[in-house]
């Protein structure tokens, strides 16, 4: 039964991806469905930040969705970088975070990943505020996370959800390359 659930939301995922890549609205409320998904599975599987993660990713989710909508403000949100600062929030955000999130799941659950799981899920949330304001930086942190995340579901007996997030990682080559071109446009 688990397979299932796990191939099922490997399916929405991937779409919600492709679509977000493609800088496709219709991304947001498909991911909505696949969060939801995740949460199931990863409760499951024991990965507690991440289904906590998938949670809060329904917030930002909706933020995204909201914001690329074509009259969310007065100017349009363009593909951009961070800058110098900018890198320094972000890296320090998911330091600091991530060592936070790891040690609750070290002294309030049986987690026998907490490291990877707190890590990859603070960063996760990070990429995800990072796309919803069209930061093109956001596909490279999602690179590292991929790759990491791919162990951590193979070492948990999560095929499908190991597939999808390689599949992931092209996706994020894509989509950086994808909003590369649209940044000179």
């Amino acid at each position: 039964m688990i397979h299932l659930l796990d191939f099922c939301t490997m399916v929405i995922n991937l779409l919600c991806t492709f679509l977000l890549a493609g800088l496709y609205i219709i991304g947001w409320p498909v991911g909505i469905v696949g969060l939801i998904m995740s949460a199931g599975l990863f409760s499951i599987s024991g990965l507690y930040a991440d289904a906590i993660l998938q949670i809060i990713l329904l917030f930002s989710f909706g933020y995204g969705w909201y914001s690329w909508q074509p009259n969310f403000s007065h100017k349009k949100i363009v593909v951009h970088r961070l800058k110098i600062i900018g890198w320094l929030k972000v890296l320090v955000s998911i330091g600091v975070f991530g060592l936070v999130v790891s040690h609750l799941l070290i002294y309030y659950t049986d987690s026998t990943t907490p490291y990877m799981d707190g890590f990859t899920s603070v960063a996760s949330l990070v990429c995800v505020f990072l796309a919803s304001r069209k930061v093109i930086d956001n596909w490279m942190i999602w690179m590292v996370v991929d790759s990491t995340y791919v162990l951590l579901y193979m070492y948990k007996d999560l095929p499908f959800a190991a597939i999808t997030t390689f599949i992931y990682l092209i996706v994020a080559i894509y989509g950086h390359i994808h909003w590369k071109k649209l940044m000179y446009i």
